[in-house]
C-alpha cells in the first residue's frame, strides 16, 4: 500500500490528518483484516490506534467507497492480488 500511493510505510502508522496519508492507512487496514485475516485490535495497534474502533471505521469506510466507486474497486482488487502474491 505505501508503494502503490508512493509513502513510506512508516508513514502509514502515523497520526496523520493528510487525505493521502489517511486514505493510504485506510485501505491497508482494510486489507489487513480481508487479506491477512487479522482482528480489529491487532490492526489498530500494528497502526499505532488507540482502540478497536479505528479499524472497524476504517474497514467500514473502504467498503463503503469500493461499493460507490468502481475505479477504487479495481485499485483495491489490484492492491489484493499484489499482496497474495508477495505472502506466498
Amino acid at each position: 500500500v505505501a508503494r502503490h500511493f508512493k509513502l513510506k510505510p512508516e508513514e502509514l502508522k502515523k497520526d496523520s490528518k493528510e487525505r493521502k496519508i489517511m486514505n493510504a492507512r485506510q485501505i491497508a487496514m482494510y486489507l489487513s483484516k480481508v487479506v491477512l485475516g487479522a482482528s480489529y485490535t491487532e490492526i489498530s495497534r500494528f497502526f499505532g490506534k488507540k482502540d478497536h474502533t479505528s479499524a472497524i471505521y476504517s474497514v467500514k469506510k473502504v467498503e463503503e467507497k469500493q461499493r460507490e466507486d468502481r475505479k477504487f474497486k479495481y485499485m483495491l482488487s489490484f492492491l489484493q492480488e499484489q499482496l497474495r502474491k508477495e505472502l506466498r
